[in-house]
């Protein structure tokens, strides 16, 4: 659910927290993800 800025899911909260995901790999911007299973067999 979006809501209005200054809230964190605000369409303009999401596009700062990518490019601050971004910044922090060096790419323009980024999604965190966490890997639920790894199965390597």
């Amino acid at each position: 659910e979006l809501r209005q800025f200054p809230h964190p899911r605000s369409l303009e909260g999401l596009e700062v927290l990518a490019k601050k995901r971004g910044m922090e790999v060096g790419f323009h911007a980024a999604e965190a993800f966490m890997t639920v299973r790894d199965e390597w067999a």
